[in-house]
């Protein structure tokens, strides 16, 4: 079954359908239908009542407005309407078809204000294939005619239903791209100046269409730089390609495909393309994909029973809307940059005026809207240490080329992208400029004092006493080496050496800066004594309680520590007599080996090696 019945769409035919439609330009402002439509001029949902009847129009449809959001004119691929919902003179009888997953696509014509082209695609399994036609606004008295119509681009090919308009890297031209049926094949038209190039660039990637598979829709990430395709058919599921916004080529395919994923029809990326929605329409669920990971699983975000999972199309205000086949309402997922449930799918998001429905077609329009203003956006790991360097993700939209400023640092400017290793010496708060730029003008973004350099890290330094290494005490964590490798568990303030060699120690400050201490050619010995204090130890090896006798182990309490040849420092019990003269400790917990016993009291210290049997 392709989309709905047969029976279905016959019956479709007596109700009035709702189109709804983004148009292009520099807003994305006005959604359409049948009979209501929805104004999202000022960033706002406005619902209005129109007087026009696209009856035949079961799927794809596009639209244009001006600079400033105002409707121009839409088509469903076979008939024009102004912006008073009145049929052009000659937009009739255009080559799509009603039932076109993506049958229609409005394309200005660079440099030239006034022409726009309209590309019409038959259905999948049709003759008509790929046609263009034009539309000059200055004619019909400023409501625009069709002075050109249904001219053949490749003619004889058999096209999928799959079109979509990517900007130009230069921010002015546009491709096309369309995929040919029962093949692995894609066409990319470049629109220029000059017109539409006839002769398409190729792309030769991915899977072979078969028959039903070729129902579909495309969708691009906001950035332009990557394309989704659904297969409807026995491939069941959907397909992501890189694509080259300078060249038109499309690479690096991957395919994602499960049973459950039959009858996918619609795919929506979410604004900043971490996340892809895949509606698959017969079966009445919606998946997301996070493509973050290698090979995403998906994850059912959404179910609205018995209906039928039409388009998705990213709107103006950063929503993700969804038409649901017969629903009076259009749906939406409201967060679609989160994952999961957080995604907050709404089935009853907007309300159709006049008890209107939804049909199975949502917008097609260019990616992306290089003819809007850029936007200066971006972020970084802005808390950093002195002597440091961090890296900056360039969030903008809408723009070709970066100017980056950072005033006190290493480099002090950068005109990548995503200027990586910037480095910041002296502490101080420091500003950030991006300058992000296209063909239509530029955006200036100033962050004050947005980058923090902690003050630097007190001064460090390891003292020797005997055999145990000290360094300065308030830091928040520490790290001992020897001879340049890392000692495991050796995290405390001093360390217990147990072998001659070169030690360092690196402390981190309260802001996780971090200061090195090294001290060269330590002697490591295995028994130390202090003034006239005699400790001794016995028995040596020891099988259960090692005895600890000495003079000065009255008054004030000793402190008795064991340490592992690693220097790792163990817990046991130990257990003073009456006048602490004598202490014993238990050493069953421990397996059999070499360790260190360190006695302290006051300023006196005590070190013997002893062997666990």
């Amino acid at each position: 079954m392709k989309k709905p019945s047969l029976t279905f769409v016959l019956l479709f035919f007596l109700w009035l359908n709702h189109l709804f439609a983004f148009t292009q330009k520099e807003n994305n402002n006005w959604c359409f239908g049948s009979n209501a439509g929805l104004d999202f001029n000022n960033g706002t949902q406005v619902p209005f009542q129109s007087a026009f009847f696209l009856s035949g129009a079961l799927e794809g449809v596009s639209g244009i407005s001006d600079a400033s959001g105002n409707l121009l004119f839409y088509t469903n691929g076979i008939t024009v309407y102004n912006k008073n919902h009145v049929q052009m003179p000659n937009g009739i009888n255009l080559l799509g078809h009603f039932s076109t997953s993506e049958g229609a696509l409005v394309v200005p014509q660079p440099g030239s204000p006034n022409l726009y082209f309209i590309f019409s695609l038959d259905q999948y399994n049709g003759i008509n294939g790929l046609h263009y036609s034009v539309v000059d606004m200055n004619a019909a008295g400023g409501l625009g005619d069709v002075t050109v119509a249904n001219v053949p681009l490749s003619a004889g090919t058999i096209y999928s239903e799959k079109m979509i308009g990517i900007r130009h890297s230069n921010g002015i031209d546009v491709w096309v791209i369309v995929h040919t049926s029962s093949s692995n094949d894609f066409h990319s038209y470049l629109i220029t100046s000059a017109g539409i190039n006839p002769v398409p660039l190729l792309s030769t990637v991915g899977q072979v269409l078969g028959f039903d598979d070729a129902v579909g829709t495309m969708r691009c990430s906001f950035d332009g730089t990557r394309i989704a395709a659904s297969y409807w058919g026995p491939l069941s599921g959907f397909e992501l390609f890189d694509f080259d916004k300078s060249t038109g080529i499309l690479s690096n395919p991957l395919f994602l495909t499960d049973p459950l994923y039959y009858y996918a029809y619609s795919v929506c990326f979410s604004p900043n393309g971490q996340y892809l929605y895949l509606g698959c329409c017969n079966t009445f669920k919606i998946y997301q994909f996070d493509l973050s990971i290698a090979i995403p699983p998906g994850v059912l975000v959404a179910s609205p029973p018995n209906l039928y999972v039409g388009d998705m199309q990213l709107g103006p205000d950063s929503i993700v809307y969804v038409s649901l086949h017969t629903h009076n309402y259009l749906s939406a997922f409201m967060n679609p940059d989160s994952g999961g449930a957080a995604c907050n799918w709404q089935q009853n998001a907007v309300s159709l005026f006049g008890g209107t429905t939804c049909a199975l077609g949502l917008p097609n329009y260019i990616y992306p809207e290089g003819n809007a203003l850029p936007t200066a956006l971006f972020n970084a790991q802005n808390h950093i240490c002195p002597g440091t360097c961090t890296d900056f993700s360039n969030l903008s939209m809408n723009s070709l080329s970066y100017l980056w400023i950072f005033p006190g640092a290493n480099p002090a400017a950068s005109t990548d992208v995503n200027p990586s290793t910037i480095c910041y010496n002296t502490p101080g708060n420091y500003d950030v400029t991006l300058i992000a730029t296209n063909a239509i003008g530029s955006d200036t973004l100033l962050l004050q004092n947005y980058i923090t350099v902690y003050p630097a890290p007190a001064p460090q330094g390891i003292q020797q006493s005997g055999d145990t290494l000290f360094a300065i005490q308030g830091g928040t964590s520490y790290q001992w080496y020897f001879n340049g490798s890392i000692i495991n568990g050796a995290t405390d303030y001093f360390y217990v050496a147990p072998q001659s060699g070169n030690y360092n120690v690196v402390v981190a400050d309260n802001n996780g800066c971090e200061v090195e201490a090294v001290i060269n050619d330590v002697l490591a010995h295995t028994q130390s004594a202090v003034e006239s204090w005699q400790i001794a130890i016995y028995p040596n090896p020891v099988v259960e309680t090692l005895s600890v006798i000495g003079y000065s182990l009255s008054g004030t309490a000793a402190e008795i520590l064991i340490y592992n040849v690693l220097g790792e420092k163990i817990v046991l019990d130990v257990n003073p007599t009456m006048n602490r003269e004598q202490m014993t400790v238990d050493c069953r917990p421990l397996p059999s080996g070499t360790y260190y016993i360190q006695i302290m009291q006051q300023d006196k210290m005590f070190r013997a090696k002893f062997l666990k049997q």
